[in-house]
């Protein structure tokens, strides 16, 4: 196209949109034709505005929740932990109670220990309580529990002594079995790997008549052991070809043995 035309064709053009744009009602026509053609748009962006509002106000109600919820869980976790503590100290303060009623209605004077170590494949050879010779506590003497006898004083320090328990071969311990005439000797038995220790009750006679269950009870002879003790009870009789020999449970476990008390002296 030529530039002449070009030029004349411009010219044309602004005239036609003079013309066209003095017209009143022309210009709202474009206008109305303009705002049919662009409404769509306008609905659709406020609706994808809203839209994006809510999802930002969900977000933000979520992550609201989401911090409650934490703060429920932290909460709750303390007050287990605080029902647990709440729960251990009621049973300390239970145990307390009962060994401190044991010591007032038990004939012997006692002096209470708590048990320092207590290994667990060895539990049933020593124990070590911190109470010693500051305390009165020698080698020798007997060590009791409120289920019966614990063992004796194996070797003692200022604040601390070694316990050897009746569960130990090595401790003997003179024995009847209550009532009965039959005494014997009491030591320690091994049995297999992992099982609970038991004790072994020597020398009853061959015609011995007694049940599973019968309690057996230090004999007081020997001058270590006191009479009347508690050691356990029989689970079992075995006869041999000189003498019998029962198998005992003893009466105290490792449970039981958190807090031990030493004889001092005896009222007897």
């Amino acid at each position: 196209m030529k530039p002449l035309h070009v030029i004349i064709s411009l010219i044309f053009l602004a005239l036609a949109i003079i013309v066209i744009t003095r017209s009143e009602k022309t210009v709202r026509a474009i206008q109305g034709s303009y705002f049919n053609a662009v409404s769509p748009l306008i609905k659709s962006g406020s609706e994808f505005d809203t839209k994006v509002k809510a999802f930002h106000e969900e977000v933000r109600t979520s992550r609201d929740l989401e911090k409650r919820l934490s703060g429920i869980e932290a909460e709750f976790g303390r007050l287990q932990a605080t029902q647990a503590r709440y729960i251990q100290i009621e049973e300390e303060n239970a145990r307390l109670r009962s060994a401190l009623e044991f010591k007032e209605r038990n004939p012997f004077s006692l002096e209470p220990a708590k048990v320092l170590t207590r290994t667990p494949s060895t539990w049933w050879e020593t124990l070590t309580i911190d109470k010693g010779e500051d305390n009165g506590i020698a080698t020798q003497f007997p060590v009791i529990s409120e289920k019966g006898l614990i063992g004796k004083v194996d070797r003692v320090w200022n604040d601390m002594a070694t316990v050897l328990l009746i569960t130990d071969e090595s401790c003997l311990v003179s024995a009847r079995v209550d009532g009965t005439p039959e005494y014997g000797i009491v030591s320690g038995y091994r049995g297999e790997y992992g099982e609970e220790a038991l004790l072994k009750l020597k020398y009853l006679s061959k015609d011995i008549s007694t049940e599973p269950g019968t309690r057996v009870v230090t004999s007081g002879k020997g001058g270590v052991f006191p009479d009347n003790i508690e050691i356990g009870t029989i689970i079992s009789i075995e006869q041999g070809p000189l003498y019998t020999e029962a198998i005992l449970s003893p009466s105290f476990s490792k449970e039981d043995t958190s807090l031990v008390f030493s004889i001092i002296t005896t009222s007897q």
